[in-house]
């Protein structure tokens, strides 16, 4: 029922989302965001809001969702129901009175319909002298202008519009950062899995902006994503200790091919480079505990 429910939505409010929100909507992905995020800052450097939404999923008013969403009466109805569901805590049914239910077919479009208007009430919100970019996907978004007092304001606007949903910043993963150059010991910002950050560079090796010294724009693995995908690798490797070569590159092949067909329209080459010698060497040390007197002379290149 929820499936034809969200195929019933989906359609309408599909042709009203705002155009830089990518999160959970069909022929969108984690790679759009980004390369709209490039677009607006290649050109000229800018400050940047990195913000998440604190318990985007659960925390939702239930009143100002049904009343965005002004759908069919046998809809609402549905709607309505399914936010009230009770939930088995133990032995207690707790009845929810905020948030979405995590899980369900159309929980990510009942999430991307509250955070509806957000974007458009920013960036209106921005003097035309200072246009602002708004990047959403799901519950985190970033915020970019040219100027640190105006984007200081947009925070605040935002987070007025955020409370009239029941919603708000998280504090803790909420900062204000530049993307050339260093404000409050942080330069750059990651987003989901990648790092964006520009170089200073000399003037003959880019196109300038108005005369100002010359800058290249990088996006890259993060590094927390580069240790967690090394800290997945070494576990797949140490559950395999007694499994023959076959089972393991098995379970292998698919974690790394994942992470490189994600990682590989970025600037990734040393990050690809790292990462292969430091399975080369774990999977060395794997193949000498089978066989400890063979040296291991073979090695997994999937990067």
């Amino acid at each position: 029922m929820q499936a034809l429910v969200k195929l019933a939505l989906e359609s309408e409010w599909e042709a009203k989302f705002e155009p830089n929100s990518y999160g959970f909507r069909p022929g969108r992905s984690a790679h759009d965001a980004i390369e709209a995020i490039f677009n607006g800052i290649c050109l000229k450097p800018k400050y940047v809001l990195d913000a998440d939404i604190e318990k985007c999923f659960d925390r939702i008013s239930h009143q100002a969702l049904l009343v965005k969403l002004n759908s069919t009466r046998p809809v609402m109805r549905l709607i309505e129901g399914w936010l009230k569901a009770g939930i088995m805590d133990g032995q207690e049914m707790i009845f929810p009175e905020a948030g979405t239910p995590q899980g369900g077919i159309v929980s990510p479009l009942l999430a991307n319909v509250a955070l509806h208007g957000l974007e458009e009430t920013v960036t209106r919100a921005a003097p035309r002298k200072y246009r602002a970019i708004v990047v959403r996907y799901a519950d985190d978004l970033v915020i970019l202008c040219a100027d640190l007092e105006t984007l200081i304001e947009l925070k605040a606007v935002a987070e007025e519009w955020l409370a009239t949903m029941g919603l708000q910043l998280k504090p803790s993963k909420t900062r204000i950062t530049h993307t050339l150059n260093e404000h409050e010991g942080n330069v750059g910002f990651d987003f989901l899995g990648f790092n964006v950050r520009q170089y200073h560079v000399s003037k003959h090796r880019t196109r300038t902006y108005r005369g100002q010294s010359g800058y290249k724009t990088l996006i890259q693995p993060s590094e927390k994503a580069i240790k967690r995908h090394h800290e997945k690798i070494g576990g797949v490797i140490r559950r395999h200790r007694g499994a023959p070569q076959k089972a393991l590159a098995g379970a292998l092949n698919p974690i790394v091919r994942g992470w490189t067909q994600y990682y590989k329209t970025c600037v990734a080459k040393r990050t690809f480079s790292t990462m292969d010698y430091q399975m080369s060497h774990k999977l060395a040390r794997w193949a000498q505990r089978r066989h400890p007197t063979k040296k291991a002379g073979w090695r997994f290149r999937r990067y």
